[in-house]
């Protein structure tokens, strides 16, 4: 049996089970996105058909009065918002001056109600239609009610993951006990040039307090406002999550592993916002360096600009290379005083050198985070290098 690119199709899930090692599949070769079964479950035609709608399709919500009120709320706002602005001078206003950066929380204010007659009128219209709107009592579902159960079924079989391809559209369907053994083959791999460490109890409130420190100096220090100070310190902070993305596209390993690309998502982590603050800073002096290349098209310009200078001599050659674990194999000492030399190249040093350090260094070893891979035994605790 061979894949659609006509290549021979390659053991690469199942790998941890006495049953017959599957292959790189697609079920569903006419359509796009595919999907990738690489495990024992046996998928339905309408279970395919289903992930064939892709990562992008939406089923059919159900009507939720309190969001709706929400939204109300919001639209209402932004039209007396903008119809605010609209009368005056928005240099007047510091929440609207961007000759600094700002790091802001999201505002709440909203204008008095009184102001506009013609708006105001307006406003009660629409709140009387929503006040007065009857749910349908039936709403065009997107999906048939065989799709519907196959949904059902596949969110709640926990003996298996379900993925998107590390590049492409594809679903991958994994058993669960093949997922988290890859993983931890990642996460326990000490030749790995110790990238995470796991760790006896979760560190996250500590490193809410290192951030709270951090910031509360660059305040003394005058580098920052107490608006920007109140955005990064901490609040209703979550510990970062790590899952893997299959990589379909290459082969597995010697020992028959799946290939797989580690994320760690650090939404609403304590980390999240000082990272963005210290990323706001960096750019501007990575992008003045030699090195520098900003995505494949400016690759392509820059082999044009070669060429359009006639060809090149005869004992030169262009070649690309492919660094493996490029961002953990890194002398991380090394990197950091490499950013200390073009922050110290700035003309305008604030906020000062040394404090962004000490917020980089932050966002470098306070990278604590979470897996499933317990077999039952509950969250594992790490921290990793970034």
């Amino acid at each position: 049996m061979v894949k659609e690119d006509g290549g021979p199709q390659t053991a690469t899930d199942n790998i941890f089970s006495s049953r017959v090692k599957p292959s790189i599949t697609s079920l569903n070769y006419d359509s796009s996105p595919k999907v990738f079964n690489l495990s024992n479950f046996d998928l339905s035609k309408k279970q395919v058909n289903l992930l064939s709608l892709g990562l992008k399709f939406i089923p059919t919500p159900t009507f939720n009065s309190h969001e709706v009120k929400q939204d109300l709320k919001d639209f209402e706002r932004t039209l007396a918002s903008k119809n605010f602005f609209f009368f005056h001078d928005v240099n007047e206003y510091e929440e609207l001056s961007m000759e600094t950066p700002r790091f802001r929380n999201k505002s709440t204010w909203t204008p008095r109600e009184g102001r506009d007659k013609f708006l105001d009128c307006f406003l009660e219209a629409v709140q009387r239609d929503v006040d007065t709107f009857q749910s349908p009592k039936y709403v065009k579902d997107n999906l048939s009610k065989d799709e519907r159960k196959a949904l059902t079924n596949l969110r709640n079989n926990k003996e298996i993951v379900i993925k998107p391809e590390d590049k492409g559209s594809a679903f991958v369907i994994q058993n669960t006990s093949s997922y988290i053994h890859t993983a931890m083959l990642d996460l326990n791999n000490n030749n790995n040039n110790n990238v995470y460490q796991k760790n006896d109890y979760d560190k996250t409130p500590e490193t809410v307090e290192k951030v709270t420190l951090v910031v509360t100096k660059m305040l003394s220090d005058g580098d920052i406002d107490e608006k920007t100070a109140d955005y990064l310190v901490p609040s209703d902070v979550k510990t970062s999550r790590y899952y893997t993305l299959p990589k379909t596209h290459k082969d597995t390993d010697v020992n028959g592993h799946l290939k797989t690309r580690p994320v760690i998502s650090g939404c609403g982590s304590p980390i999240e916002r000082l990272s963005e603050f210290v990323d706001f800073y960096i750019n501007p002096e990575i992008k003045k360096l030699d090195s520098f290349v900003k995505d494949s098209k400016d690759v392509l310009k820059l082999i044009n600009s070669i060429n359009d200078k006639g060809p090149l001599p005869p004992n030169v050659a262009m070649f690309t290379i492919d660094v493996k674990a490029m961002y953990p194999s890194m002398p991380q000492h090394l990197g950091i005083e490499g950013v200390r030399r073009a922050l110290d190249n700035r003309s305008f040093k604030k906020p000062s050198t040394g404090n962004l350090i000490e917020c980089l260094k932050l966002c470098l070893n306070e990278n604590h985070f979470e897996f499933n891979g317990g077999g039952g035994g509950g969250l594992l605790k790490f921290t990793g290098r970034r």
